[in-house]
């Protein structure tokens, strides 16, 4: 899955390039464009990817456990072709779609037998602030006892908190601002 954003470019620029396709224009444009996604992965780890969450779902944010995701963090290199010039930023880390996008997770109904700890009694020994979670037992704790379990099966519905669509979202001007001063520069004979 991935979604889409325009960036916009000065007025300035957009008439400089006015039939105009000469390919150090688009050139100068992909590094302008490879630079600020440099620039938008530091902020995306910053400002959207850090801190302890949870987070409400309207900040577009994620709290961060063990930085996994934002060291995966990745932007392809800008690809020129004839009438566009596409970039993406991305990650591999298979929790993060549905993060990014939404959807439901589905559970599973499932059985199975745990091992509990209990006292000289027989009564399972607890924990937690009111007392009302059971000890699991190693299988070197000598007392324990066995018992079976079984879950019904749920979904869980995750909202789509976006946090790199909404930090590139972020930078768009500053994206705007680089590509137009890579377009005015190409076009000054210099390169961006």
């Amino acid at each position: 899955m991935s979604a889409t954003i325009s960036i916009p470019i000065t007025d300035s620029a957009r008439r400089a390039l006015n039939g105009l396709d000469p390919q150090h224009i688009r050139t100068s444009v992909a590094r302008a464009m490879d630079a600020e996604n440099q620039l938008t992965i530091a902020h995306i780890s910053e400002a959207r990817l850090s801190g302890k969450g949870p987070f409400p779902v309207e900040e577009h944010r994620l709290g961060v456990r063990s930085r996994t995701l934002v060291r995966s963090l990745r932007a392809s290199k800008a690809v020129v072709s004839a009438d566009q010039i596409t970039s993406a930023i991305g990650t591999n880390v298979v929790y993060a779609g549905i993060h990014e996008f939404g959807g439901v997770i589905s559970h599973a109904a499932r059985a199975g037998r745990v091992r509990l700890r209990t006292d000289a009694s027989g009564n399972l020994l607890r924990r937690g602030a009111n007392g009302r979670l059971a000890t699991f037992a190693k299988s070197s704790h000598k007392r324990a006892v066995e018992r079976t379990f079984t879950t019904s099966g749920h979904d869980v519905t995750m909202p789509a908190r976006a946090p790199i669509f909404h930090g590139i979202q972020d930078r768009r001007e500053n994206y705007g601002a680089a590509i137009s001063g890579g377009i005015t520069s190409a076009l000054n004979g210099g390169a961006a």
